[in-house]
Parts: structure tokens; C-alpha cells; sequence
């Protein structure tokens, strides 16, 4: 499927990845990763590091953790610090974690021109809930999917229940988000795509069509905006 980042038809959905996308939660995942790392007698990584492994989902991002101080990466270990991370997770889902400037009114914005608003993470669902309504943002989204009910991205089925979540299609809905996974899954779903390189955003696709990235939510808007 070719790349494209406008909508084949008129504009009627936009689904967001949410972290690094929607919201800054980087010092958050680092603050729950460092706590289950540290609880298994590993050292903590910087939250440089951290930045780098988001995105692939919290098993991913413990294997990536453990893999990058030299430590064995056995499951067993993997599964502690992933129950120990997702506990600590769920009980402080936000503490540093912001809405990017600008994010609040271009939801609103979007919705005033009657566009579905949506969201699509690997993020485990509950928690990505709960990061959603402490932000206030649940309120203006009209629907969202997480890790744990589908494949992982960028298996395209999460966003394409999404979409369908709410009643849009794929030639009428663009996808927005920070990461290489995120181009690939509104690839293989067929969905437009704009990213965003205020998140971990990473140039990384030499054998496909460079996307489209802006700078800022401002940027975002006159993108997806008829004014």
C-alpha cells in the first residue's frame, strides 16, 4: 500500500497513538520501569534511554530495558518486571505526564467540525483509559483501544477497530503519531498518516516514502483544518 497523508475522501475520522503523540509521559513510563527494574536489583536507565524503547508496548519496553545494561533477558524476569511496572503503573497513572501545548483546543477544534476523534496505543488499555480522564482528554475523545485486545501494532487491527468504533472508514480517517510503528500500522491499515516529531519520532525508513511530519499541534491543525 502506498503512503499518503491526506484522506482519500473527506475527512471524517482522526486517530491518535497517545504517547509521545497526545501526551508527554515519558518521565511517567520511566518513573514505573525504573521502579520494577530497581525492585528486581537491576540499575535504572535515564530517561534519554527511555524515550528510545516507548512505543512497542510494556513487554517490549522491559526487554529493551533489561537487554540495554547487558542483563540476562530470561521470561521469568521479564515477567516480574512487567507486573511490578504495570502495578506501579496503575497506582500513580500520572504524576509528570502533560497534554502537548496546543493538544486540548485541537481536539476541540476538530470536534466543533464534527471529525471523530479517536486514539490507538499499545499503551495497555485500562491504563490508557485512566492517563486519558486524569488529562481531561476523555471527556473530547470519542473512543479509544490499547494494548491487550489486539496484536500489537503495526498489526493494523487495533486501529481498524477503532475506526470502525467510530463509524468512520479508513479513506476518511487519518492517523497521527510519533514513531516508525505508527507509520507502519496506518500503512497496513490503509489510513492516511501525519507524524509528529515533538514525541520520539525517528527518520528510521529509508526503504519507504517519507512521511509527513510537523513540528507542533499548530502545524497539526493547519494540516488537518479547513479554515
Amino acid at each position: 500500500m502506498k503512503y499518503r497523508h491526506k484522506p482519500r475522501s473527506k475527512l471524517g475520522a482522526v486517530i491518535f497513538d497517545l504517547d509521545g503523540t497526545l501526551v508527554d509521559s515519558a518521565a511517567d513510563i520511566a518513573s514505573s520501569l525504573n521502579h520494577a527494574l530497581s525492585c528486581e536489583g537491576l540499575a535504572t536507565v535515564p530517561l534519554a534511554n527511555v524515550r528510545t524503547m516507548i512505543g512497542d508496548g510494556v513487554a517490549a519496553l522491559v526487554r529493551k530495558a533489561i537487554d540495554h545494561q547487558g542483563a540476562a533477558v530470561d521470561p521469568d524476569r521479564c515477567n516480574r518486571v512487567t507486573e511490578r511496572f504495570m502495578t506501579f503503573a496503575h497506582s500513580v497513572p500520572v504524576n509528570a505526564s502533560t497534554l502537548y501545548p496546543g493538544t486540548e483546543n485541537l481536539l476541540r477544534r476538530l470536534r466543533r467540525d464534527g471529525v471523530r476523534l479517536g486514539v490507538c496505543t499499545n499503551k495497555p488499555h485500562d491504563l490508557a483509559g485512566r492517563v486519558l480522564q486524569m488529562l481531561g482528554a476523555a471527556e473530547i475523545i470519542d473512543g479509544w483501544i490499547g494494548g491487550g485486545h489486539f496484536a500489537m501494532k503495526p498489526d493494523p487491527s487495533s486501529l481498524l477497530a477503532v475506526i470502525e468504533e467510530l463509524g468512520a472508514t479508513p479513506d476518511a480517517t487519518v492517523y497521527v503519531g510519533d514513531m516508525r510503528v505508527d507509520y507502519l500500522t496506518a500503512l497496513n491499515a490503509d489510513t492516511a498518516f501525519i507524524g509528529v516529531n515533538f514525541g520520539a519520532w525517528r527518520y528510521d525508513l529509508p526503504d519507504m516514502d517519507k512521511p509527513c511530519v510537523v513540528m507542533s499541534m499548530e502545524e497539526l491543525r493547519k494540516g488537518l483544518v479547513a479554515e
